[in-house]
This record gives structure tokens, sequence and C-alpha cells, in this order.
């Protein structure tokens, strides 16, 4: 039986793995064209470029227009593309062949790393691979409904005759692969964790060839981005002296997920990491946005680049596709997760002003300067090219967004979460200094320094917090040498090793200020800690940003070193916290895969928890989907959240009249209060009604066709405390029965029935 689910996992990794590959063959020859700078030429670039040019076009189609968002349509797109390729490699056939020739090596370096990423982290879903969890469900539900549906925008399933309310981008992303090879949502779920792994495992590896010039410096760059902990993670690891965990439940919470939850205001904030992110496998769109904010970045390098190089004139005539797929992956950006489209168009928006100095230092002339900063405006245009995701969302946040923060983060937890960041970056401004010191007025540097230390002494005695003080100067630091490095420093201007190092000075610089920003202010939302999701969403982009540019930071600075005893006292430290950084990951894989497995199953499966504990709770979920309609609306009793509630829903795809309730009271705002607790309250008379006729009075309301009743979980304490009148509940006496069966559940014997709904019920 273990060799043929092994057998049958591997098969589906094949399966999906090799759709992704032929959604990058289908636009290879546009892919080349546009990244033709780039070290591997686009090939390994082509598959993420396939993947958006798929989905974004399948998507605006179908908002626009009839077009529908289903397998037929997604392959009427595809075909559009490759007529686009096919087109292109006729007319560059030997340009293009010719560049094949030249760069298959890089791309076959690149393959193979993809290709073990995405088997790494598909055998780490196998052994942890329940979709029961923490905001799971949710992302399921998610998946499911743009896996099921055609429309656009995605109906909600936990909010019947509703769209979803959130930027749902990323599970679109994963439903493009799901729908073209028809595998089901509990599968794809884990797929699409490993997908996205190995997609920026690709990815970081092209960025890291084009900094370093490379390749086994692009594998560097991989380890960095994704692949390295915080130092909390390393203090669990060396706390439990690498022995391994001896269950599930202990490598999540006990290890896991203390390693996330690190700075304290008092209350817990959430401090994750990309590595934390792939691992624990909620499929949030943070997450599934990590290759498309690398792949942005891709963009951003490959653009900075033709800046550099080109006149006005020049860059719109050569590369007018590129600036396209600028705006398009810029904006795709925003639906996919709202957060990072502010963060990395200002990343782009610092490039291109850095762009606009280098080449004013270089021709000292703005008159061929200024025109350049004309594409400063592309996430502009790329706002307007998902403009209609903003017709069907509603921001759920009112009223003042930003607020002056009321707390501030501690120095030992700072260093906890980014102390190897802060290390490497310090070692950076050392040699920077040093090299100024010999190069400019001893005069000047000390004025320089001695103002930023008046600066800092003011914001630590105002506040009495370290980072609060710290942070800011060294963004601040770091923006003034990339305007120093831009425009004004002597050295010989290169366009290779200035576009690098420029490129690799924002990164850092916009992830400091992230940093510092979340020591001053904090934004208003519906969670009872104030910098709570602040933290988050400020500090995971930094992570990536740092990953990218700070190894190739370092890397420039120690080799303009002339002192072999300099470069070892500089590259001692980095490489330390580099092995220490890891101490968190090792310990984490050693775990997973050397813990006992004997009393669960090993598999790609999300609902195998549900398949062996609760056979009965799998087969509604099986015949719902064998037996009804994706349009049939079902009911089912209203769950709390982050528990095993309102699963039907979220794995068929059938819209529910109310599924989690605090979850749509944080999509749909303060606003939208009354209505969501009104379907709760109407749910529950349902259910828990003697009276016949008010059960009938519901179904002539509303027109479900399915009712699913299993047991709350005790955690839903206002549900659960209802559910001997459940159990009671004259409903059973109007609906026709399909299953009515016992198991185990939450630790007791618990109903799991479905019935249909007669159409006489509605008379």
């Amino acid at each position: 039986m273990d060799e043929r689910t092994m057998l049958y996992d591997l098969s589906l990794g094949v399966i999906w793995y090799l759709t992704l590959t032929c959604l990058g063959v289908i636009v290879l020859p546009i892919s080349m064209l546009i990244f033709r700078r780039m070290p591997e030429c686009g090939i390994l670039l082509s598959r993420p470029l396939g993947w958006l040019l798929l989905s974004y076009i399948s998507w605006i189609l179908a908002y626009v227009s009839p077009f529908p968002f289903s397998r037929l349509g997604l392959v009427l797109v595809g075909v559009g593309l490759f007529a686009v390729s096919l087109y292109l490699l006729r007319v560059r056939s030997d340009w293009t062949w010719r560049r094949l020739r030249n760069h298959w090596r890089t791309a076959l370096n690149g393959e193979i790393l993809t290709i073990l990423a995405f088997l790494l982290i598909l055998l780490v879903r196998r052994e942890d691979p329940f979709i029961n969890s923490t905001e799971k469900p949710m992302d399921a539900m998610m998946l499911s409904s743009l896996i099921v549906s055609s429309e656009i925008p995605p109906p909600d399933l936990w909010f019947a005759d509703k769209h979803i309310n959130y930027h749902y981008g990323g599970y679109l992303l994963h439903a493009v692969p799901a729908k073209l090879t028809g595998i089901e949502t509990e599968y794809a779920y884990n797929l699409a964790i490993a997908a996205v792994a190995g997609m920026a495992a690709s990815i970081a590896f092209v960025l890291g060839r084009a900094l370093f010039g490379r390749c086994r410096w692009g594998i560097v760059t991989v380890i960095c981005t994704l692949f390295v902990g915080n130092l909390a993670a390393a203090m669990t690891a060396l706390f439990h002296g690498f022995a391994p965990m001896k269950d599930l439940y202990a490598w999540r919470f006990n290890f896991l997920w203390n390693s996330s939850r690190v700075i304290h205001d008092p209350a817990e904030t959430i401090n994750e990491y990309p590595f934390f992110s792939i691992l624990w496998g909620d499929l949030h769109p943070h997450f599934s946005n990590i290759p498309f904010v690398l792949f942005f970045l891709a963009v951003c390098f490959a653009m900075f680049q033709a800046l550099n190089r080109h006149s006005f004139k020049t860059l719109w005539r050569l590369h007018w596709p590129l600036l396209i797929l600028m705006a398009v992956s810029g904006g795709f950006l925003l639906p996919t997760n709202i957060f990072d489209f502010p963060i990395f168009s200002s990343y782009f928006g610092a490039l291109i002003v850095a762009a606009v100095l280098w080449r004013y230092s270089v021709s000292k002339r703005w008159a061929l300067t200024i025109p350049h900063g004309v594409v400063v405006f592309l996430p502009i245009f790329g706002f307007l090219l998902v403009s209609p995701f903003w017709m069907n969302f509603v921001s759920p946040l009112q009223g003042q967004l930003i607020h002056v923060s009321p707390h501030h983060t501690g120095l030992f937890e700072f260093l906890l979460v980014f102390g190897a960041h802060s290390i490497v970056t310090v070692v950076y401004l050392v040699l920077v200094g040093r090299r100024l010191v010999e190069k400019r007025s001893r005069e000047e540097i000390g004025f320089f320094f001695a103002a930023l230390g008046i600066v800092f002494v003011l914001l630590w005695a105002q506040s009495g917090y370290l980072m609060y003080a710290l942070s800011p100067l060294i963004a601040l630091a770091l923006w003034i040498y990339i305007v120093y490095r831009a425009a004004c420093g002597k050295e010989k201007k290169t366009v290779d090793a200035d576009t690098r190092e420029l490129f690799a000075l924002v990164a850092c610089a916009l992830a400091w200020s992230l940093i510092a920003a979340c020591e001053f202010i904090y934004l208003k939302d519906q969670y009872a800690s104030a910098r709570m999701n602040t933290l988050f969403k400020f500090h995971f982009p930094a992570w990536i940003l740092f990953g990218i540019g700070l190894p190739y930071l370092l890397y420039a600075a120690i080799m303009r070193e002339k002192s072999v005893q300099i470069k070892c006292c500089a590259a001692m430290p980095a490489v330390l916290v580099l092995l220490i950084s890891l101490f968190g990951p090792m310990y984490a894989f050693a775990s997973i895969f050397l813990m006992p497995n004997a009393d669960r199953p090993i598999t790609l499966n999300g609902l195998s928890f549900m398949e062996t504990a609760q056979p009965a709770h799998y087969e509604i979920i099986r015949w719902i989907r064998e037996n009804s309609e994706p349009s049939d609306a079902i009911l089912e009793a209203p769950g709390c959240g982050y528990h095993e509630e309102n699963l039907v829903s979220a794995f068929t795809g059938r819209s529910a009249f109310i599924g989690w309730v605090n979850h749509e009271h944080i999509w749909r705002g303060y606003a939208n209060y009354p209505e969501i607790d009104a379907r709760k309250e109407q749910a529950m008379r349902f259910y828990t009604s003697k009276n016949v006729e008010d059960v009938k009075l519901f179904l002539e309301q509303y027109p479900i066709r399915y009712v699913i009743f299993t047991s709350p979980d005790p955690a839903c304490t206002d549900t659960f405390a209802q559910l001997n009148q459940m159990q009671a509940g004259a409903f059973r006496t109007v609906l026709e029965p399909i299953i009515q069966k016992t198991g185990n559940a939450f630790g007791r014997t618990s109903p799991f029935e479905l019935y249909r709904v007669p159409e006489n019920s509605r008379q």
C-alpha cells in the first residue's frame, strides 16, 4: 500500500511539474527575447513567465467578458501564447538556437536545483500532508473555489451568493495547473507548496547568477533567500540537542511555531520567514507570492540593465515587451498579495531614481537622463491592468489606517529575528566606511558619522529602545551610500558592476526601511495586538530582499579589499552567522524525516487524516463531489475558524450558507458584521429548532440543496454548547437522508450525516 501510494504521489508530482514546464515551453521564445541579457537568456524564467501570462490573460478575459476561467479557456489562451512564440521562433530562429546552445549549461544547472527543491519540499509534504489545522482549511476553500468554479471573481464558499473579498491571486495561480490536470484540492494543495519552493529556487538562482556571475553563488543566493532560519530557530535546535522531535505536533508547535512568534508587544506578533512558511504549509498570499516577487525582481534587474545601457529611444524600441511585462508582473502582485504591491513598487521606483542618477553621473546631461525616469510610472499602469480586482473588492479596513506605534522591539528579540542580517550589514558598512575614508576627506566623513551619531543618541534617549534608533540609521546610511555610489562616486563607472551593486543596495536599503518603519508606525486592523500583522507584512518582504541583496553586497565589498587579512576578518562573521542560520532548517529536515511514522500516513493526500480517522466524513465529501453540481448550495454548521470545520464546502467547491464566521468578519469588515451574524443565527436556528415550520421557512428562503451535520469543534464553545439541541433538531424529519453514520471526532463519538432537500419541502 505504501509503495503504491508513493508511486501515485510521485506521478502526481511529475504531472504537476511537467504542466508548469509546459507553460514555460509555450512562451520560451518570448522569454528569451525579453530576458536576452540575463545569464540564462530567459530559459529558466520562461516557466514563471508562462504561468503568469496564462493566469493573468485568462483572469482578465473572464472578468471583462463571458470567457470562462475553465480548462478550455486556459487551453485557448495557451494556444494563443504558443502562436506568438511560433511566430518569434520563425523570424528569429537562428538567434534563438544560437542562444540556446550558448546558455544551456547555466539553464541546466538551474533546472537541477529547481527539481531538487521541488522534490525536497514534496517529500516534506508527504510527511506532513494534513490540511486540518490553523488556516489551512481556509486556503483549501479558496483553492477549491477557483478550481471548481469558472466564475471570476470566484464565489466565497463560506458565504453563499457572495464573491471572495480577499486577495485571491495566489490561489488563482495554483488553480491553473489543477484545472489543466484535473488534480483534486487535497493533492493540489500540497503540490502547490512544493511548486512554490521549486519556482522560487529557480528564480533566486537566476538572480544570484546574474549578480555574482557564477552558478555556485547562485546556489548560495537560493540558500540565503529560502533555506535559512532565524536565530530563534537555531536556539531551539540547540536547546533540544538536535534530537529529532517525536511527533508532528511537537515539530509544528514546539519548534516551527515558536520560531515565528519571537517579538512580543507584550502580546505575540507574527515573525514568519520564508523557510518557516515553506515548511508550515499554509497556502497564504504572502507565501504563494514568493516566486512572483522574485520574478518581479528579475524583471527589475533586466529593466535596470536596459536603462543603464540604452538611450531613451533605444530603450522603447528594443525593450517595449520588457516594459509591458514590468507592468503586468508588478500589477499582478496586487491581487496576489495586496501588501507586496506598494512595497515592491517602491523598490522599482527607487531603482529607477538610482538609474537616473547613474546615467547623469556618466553623461553629465540631464536632457539625456530625465526621459528614462518616465518608466517610474509603470506601476501605475500595472495598477490599471488589475483594476477589475477592485471592482469587487471592498477593503475591510475603514477609517485611519496608519497609526503611531505604541510598542518597540527589544534588542534581544530583534537579534533573534534579524541578528544574522544585522551582522552582515554592519560588516558591509564598515568595509564601505573604510573605503570612503581612503578616498574622501577625513573631515567630511567624520562630520557625517558625527551627525548620524547625534541623531542615534537622540532617538535612543527618546524611546529607550536601541533598535528604534539603530534601524532607521542603518537604512539612512544605505540610502545615502546609494546616492553617493550612483551620482558622486569617483570610481570608474562600469555598467555591469554598478548595476549589480546598486540593485543589491536598493534591496537592502528598502529591507531596513521596512524594519525601521515598524518601530514608528503600524497599520490598524482587526487584530488585538497593534503590530502583530504589521510586523508580518513588513518583515516578510525584508527577508526576501535581504536574501537577494546582502550576499552580493558583502561579496562585492570583500572583493574590493586588497588585504587578505581584511578579507578573512570580513568573511568570517558572515560565514559563521550563515552556518548558525542553517541550524534551524537542518534540524527541521532531520526531525521530519527521522520522526517515527507508524501512526501516520505518508502521502500527499491532505485529507488522509479524515480518510483513516473519519471515513464517514470523507464519504460525504466524495459523495457531494460525484453526485452534485458545482452550483448546488449546501448548509453546514457555522464554524469559528482554525479548526476542522466546514470541510465539505472547502474540499468540494460547493458554496455553504455560512462557514468560518470570524474569518468572514475579518474579510468583510465591521460594516458586514450584522449580515454575517444573522446568517450564523439562522443556520443555528435551522439545526436546533424542533419546529418543522421553522425548517421549511428557512428552505423556502434559501436554495439549499444538501444539508450536512457533523459535530462542532468543542473549541467553538457557543456552537458546541448547542450540540444536544442540534442532535434533536426537527430538520431530520423534513430532509431525505443519504448518509447517516457515526465516527470519532474531537475525541468522542460524533454524527456524520448528509441529507438532500426534497423539492416538496420548499412549498
